[in-house]
């Protein structure tokens, strides 16, 4: 979430260079210069694909091409911090792969190698802060959490922590200081209204945080830093709703509005004010992506389209520069 330091402006509210330098000397971002680009990185369509699209979630449009994974694969988990978006184990069709891509968000180009996942797997969902990830659920790991630590290149380790039990297509959303993992099923037929969240800088078991209206699996996450979205999902039927909580809240989730198409198995993420939601399964291939305000309940709208129609993203959301779990300085909030 966005500072304001009322004390660091002139009466004209022009930011000092002195203060800008100290941001960059200590939280390592430059203010303003990041924050609104998304990348949506493989997926089906429906073999998997090693397509990597790009967005700029401040302006409608459709995505333009990044890059390429390292390898095809699909059912795999994504997270990002300010500068870096990796992407989590998955599957090739038919096997699962331990691979972590990452790619440098403010560039194009094709990911490069970052390291393992101590168990391979697929369908597992992932979430960030500024510094580490989680990668937890999933067909293999099961109740099983690793942490991923994004500053260095290296393999994921175990978290410590344990979700409650095993869920596979779960979904998981952030803030700065709390992952939320939400739906999914016990590998077969019965799927989940439970929640339960982490704190990022514990390796203590996950919590329960609440329900969601319906159990369900394959849904879509995006939020800020104070508010989670859960969209979509296949109950088994195909749904369009739109669920929130507060993340610093242990409540169950209200309604908040619709997808402007009902789908499942898409991705989401945000720029903290903007929550988009893109690709999934109607019931075909789709290459949506629609988006709504954070601040405001509603039904989505047209955001324009992907490169190429895919689903089977499941697990978390694309890659961001300020998706809600990442605290990014920014002097142009004042009060």
């Amino acid at each position: 979430m966005a500072t304001s330091y009322p004390d660091r402006t002139n009466a004209r509210g022009i930011w000092r260079l002195s203060d800008i330098t100290r941001n960059i000397k200590t939280e390592g971002t430059w203010p303003g210069s990041f924050g609104q680009r998304g990348l949506i990185g493989g997926g089906a369509d429906p073999g998997a694909s090693n397509i990597i699209d790009y967005i700029t979630i401040s302006t409608a449009g459709n995505a333009t091409d990044f890059g390429d994974l390292s390898s095809a694969r699909s059912q795999h988990g994504q997270a990002s911090s300010v500068t870096r978006g990796i992407f989590i184990g998955g599957s090739t069709h038919p096997a699962h792969v331990n691979v972590i891509d990452y790619v440098t968000i403010v560039t194009t180009g094709d990911a490069a190698d970052f390291g393992d996942l101590a168990t391979a797997n697929r369908g597992g969902a992932a979430c960030s802060n500024t510094t580490r990830a989680l990668y937890a659920g999933g067909v293999q790991l099961g109740a099983n959490t690793e942490k991923i630590e994004l500053a260095t290149l290296g393999n994921g380790v175990d978290f410590g922590g344990d979700l409650t039990a095993g869920r596979a297509g779960p979904v998981a959303i952030a803030s700065p200081t709390r992952g939320v993992f939400a739906a999914g099923d016990d590998g077969s037929t019965s799927q989940y209204n439970t929640m339960e969240f982490f704190e990022f800088s514990t390796g203590a078991n996950a919590v329960d945080f609440g329900d969601l209206l319906v159990a369900d699996r394959f849904k879509m996450s995006s939020g800020s830093s104070t508010r989670g979205l859960f969209a979509g999902g296949n109950q088994p039927t195909v749904v369009g709703t739109i669920d929130t909580i507060q993340i610093a809240s242990h409540a169950n989730t209200t309604d908040f509005g619709d997808l402007s198409v009902a789908r499942y198995g898409g991705t989401g993420s945000s720029n903290n004010q903007r929550a988009v939601f893109a690709g999934g399964n109607t019931g075909s291939l789709s290459n949506v992506v629609d988006y709504i305000s954070i601040a405001s309940a509603g039904t989505a709208a047209d955001f324009g389209d992907l490169t190429d129609a895919r689903t089977d993203f499941l697990g978390g959301g694309m890659c961001s520069q300020s998706h809600g779990g990442l605290d990014v300085y920014d002097p142009t909030t004042r009060v």
